[in-house]
């Protein structure tokens, strides 16, 4: 189980980040379990120091019911996301 308070702050951290430009975040559904990543906008990917560049924060895994908590957050902010369910045959 994730510790949702730590990843409210990293949330939080990634939208008010000053060199990074988050653009949202992304929550792919499958089955019972969910992949949370944080989607940046293009920018951050072209900087003229590779060495200096920002990180992308690395992707979260959290049940559906965390998933649940954190779009509400994300409402209550005004923090735009998407929720994907993957279907595979």
């Amino acid at each position: 189980m994730a510790n949702l308070e730590k990843i409210k702050q990293d949330i939080q951290n990634e939208f008010h980040h000053p060199t990074k430009s988050l653009s949202h975040l992304e929550f792919n559904r499958r089955g019972q379990e969910v992949v949370m990543t944080y989607v940046y906008f293009s920018e951050t990917h072209e900087h003229k120091e590779p060495h200096l560049a920002p990180h992308d924060k690395d992707p979260e895994w959290l049940t559906i019911e965390e998933m649940n908590t954190l779009k509400k957050y994300l409402d209550d902010h005004h923090w735009s996301f998407h929720e994907r369910t993957d279907i595979f045959i």
